[in-house]
């Protein structure tokens, strides 16, 4: 995705997978940041439409897991624009 996005291609993009899909956003050296999509027509639990978790360094050999919940594909635009613009989807 580029800094300008489309909302209505990310939303068909969140609504067109039967199955649950991950996409990794950044590769990192131990963990990698990912996007959980739910499948059509369902929502994680707390009614969010997709995850991210991603990590920040705690030391050499772990680091810090975070995690993001999207209720809108609104929402979740403008967090990828934000902070991951060279995704691409």
């Amino acid at each position: 995705m580029n800094a300008q996005i489309n909302i209505d291609e990310l939303d068909y993009f969140v609504n067109q997978y039967e199955y649950e899909s991950t996409f990794i956003l950044r590769e990192g050296c131990l963990n990698d940041d990912t996007l959980h999509i739910a499948p059509k027509g369902y929502h994680y639990r707390g009614g969010y439409i997709a995850v991210i978790q991603y990590y920040t360094f705690q030391n050499h050999w772990s680091d810090n897991k975070h995690v993001v919940r999207f209720k809108s594909v609104n929402s979740l635009s403008k967090y990828l624009v934000k902070h991951y613009p060279d995704f691409e989807f």
